[in-house]
């Protein structure tokens, strides 16, 4: 796979999956900041605008910044129900909301200088935090006000296994979500968890990238949103970068992911990766 420089229940043992980072990993920003990220999707999103065999561009965001209490950080034991309610139920901190509101109006702006692209579909994690980030999102796009946030479980939950999900729950509290995806993007076996080649497709369904079934009614590149988790955004750049472990997301960390002929496109980080389709 060529890589060049261009433009996943029950929502108590979800969370488990969602919040594993939390503890093994500490919430940080990255030397790239919101504003530097926002640019780099800016001039993919542009470059892709005017491309005529590209009909839809799907731009996967996690969520923004949220709240999570003192209590919570400094708590190393078996977590409980309640905990994970608490991790469930999270609200968007102030910079949080602030900055996917900022995101939104940089899409608007998009949509408005280029031209020739149409917003057609909003989906979110059902998650509180991706619902309360996209609906910032959508406030701030100028003219799309037709749109409704729908909701996808496929992006909370899509790599675990239905029936296991106890399974996969303990494979993420063992081990944190990041080596469980890094070997199931290696082709590994865990119980638990679906083949990341199947994750990948149904989250490739959710979106329709091939732009088989059109929302608009031009001819405009369609532009098609999705909030989402650090697990998934990770888990998608681990498959199409295969042998590489991505960066870790950070909050409304983006990708964007298009089909270009008969050629599959996943940009992260600044880094594009291609592949067949």
């Amino acid at each position: 796979m060529a890589a060049r420089e261009r433009c996943a229940a029950a929502w108590p043992i979800a969370t488990i999956g969602l919040a594993m980072a939390y503890f093994q990993f500490p919430i940080t920003f990255s030397a790239v900041g919101p504003r530097q990220r926002l640019e780099r999707t800016e001039d993919c999103i542009k470059a892709l605008a005017s491309n005529p065999k590209v009909r839809r561009v799907c731009v996967i965001f996690r969520h923004g910044e949220k709240e999570v209490s003192d209590e919570d950080m400094q708590k190393d034991d078996q977590p409980d129900e309640g905990f994970w309610k608490r991790q469930h139920d999270a609200a968007l901190t102030q910079r949080g909301l602030q900055e996917a509101e900022a995101f939104g109006a940089k899409l608007s702006d998009i949509l408005v200088s280029e031209g020739q692209m149409q917003c057609v579909g909003l989906l979110t994690s059902p998650v509180p935090r991706c619902h309360a980030t996209m609906a910032a999102v959508h406030t701030a796009l100028k003219g799309q006000n037709c749109l409704e946030v729908e909701s996808s479980s496929a992006w909370m939950n899509g790599t675990h296994m239905p029936g296991q999900e106890e399974e996969a729950a303990e494979a993420f509290w063992a081990r944190g979500w990041r080596p469980v995806v890094d070997d199931l993007a290696a082709g590994k076996q865990i119980l638990g968890f679906r083949p990341l080649e199947e994750c990948v497709q149904t989250l490739r369904d959710t979106c329709d990238l091939s732009g088989r079934t059109r929302r608009s009614r031009s001819e405009e590149t369609e532009l098609f949103l999705v909030c989402t988790h650090d697990v998934y955004l990770y888990a998608l750049a681990a498959w199409f970068s295969k042998g590489r472990r991505p960066k870790m997301p950070d909050f409304l960390e983006q990708a964007v992911w298009w089909v270009e002929g008969d050629t599959e496109h996943f940009y992260y980080d600044g880094e594009e990766f291609s592949s067949e389709f």
